[in-house]
């Protein structure tokens, strides 16, 4: 401010000393007046002293250290985003990693759970199927048995069977159209089932020999286990002489011989 109040006075004091010389006017023209004329300002130069220079250049280098400041606050976050960023990259593949790993192992559990379960079962269900059998010959009547027992370790529920012999040589082994009354058939309990034949010439009856047309006996026994799923089995046996030739006797069939 001083330095301006000096500069003005120096221009005034120059206007006194040079009265001759007319300062420069500009004209202003307005419609509808006449044209007026004003003094041009003389050009001020304005001088800094040394220490407006030092507080100019300190302000300078203040906002060139703050500019670099904020660019390495830029860096250092553009790095933090960027190791985030990452980070959440291999948190997702590792996150992928393990769900595909307990799913597999869930798996896993849920097929040793199943196939121990099946286990149990199978050790602890009853089995049903033929024990024993036997033919007796007499007054040309053979009579074909066949011993069924449960030889499981639980008692085989609502046990029905039906039992078939043919020796017309026209055999289609067809299932009866009702089996017999269920029963139930306890561990390691049998049951007998049998049916009879009565031969007709040209079959022998005091002396066993084979026959002109096979004679088979087949049949079928169903029941539930005690957890209480269906099973069945099924035989079939042809009726044939012993080797000693002294009677006759089963012997099962390549074909309808099948359990669950």
């Amino acid at each position: 401010m001083a330095l301006c109040n000096l500069l003005m006075a120096l221009g005034l004091a120059a206007g006194i000393c040079a009265p001759d010389i007319e300062p420069k006017k500009s004209e202003v023209v307005a419609e509808g007046s006449e044209t007026q004329q004003f003094p041009m300002p003389f050009p001020v130069e304005i001088i800094e002293t040394d220490q407006e220079l030092i507080d100019k250049q300190d302000l300078e280098r203040q906002v060139k250290l703050r500019e670099e400041e904020s660019l390495r606050i830029q860096g250092y976050e553009l790095k933090i985003s960027l190791a985030s960023t990452t980070l959440i990259f291999l948190s997702t593949v590792f996150l992928g990693f393990t769900l595909i790993f307990t799913h597999r192992t869930l798996r896993v559990t849920k097929l040793t759970l199943d196939t121990t379960k099946d286990i149990g079962k199978r050790q602890t269900r009853a089995y049903v199927g033929v024990s024993n059998t036997d033919v007796k010959n007499s007054n040309g009547i053979i009579t074909c048995i066949v011993e069924i027992q449960n030889c499981g370790n639980s008692p085989a529920l609502e046990v029905h069977h039906w039992i078939k012999a043919n020796g017309t040589g026209n055999c289609t082994f067809a299932e009866p159209e009702k089996p017999t009354k269920p029963f139930p058939l306890m561990p390691g309990g049998s049951a007998i089932l049998d049916i009879s034949v009565q031969l007709e010439a040209p079959y022998p009856v005091d002396t066993p020999a084979k026959f002109a047309n096979p004679l088979y006996v087949w049949g079928r026994v169903d029941y539930l286990d005690t957890y209480k799923e269906k099973q069945y089995m099924e035989y079939r046996f042809e009726v044939v002489p012993d080797t000693a030739g002294r009677n006759y006797l089963l012997t099962p069939c390549w074909e309808g011989n099948t359990v669950s």
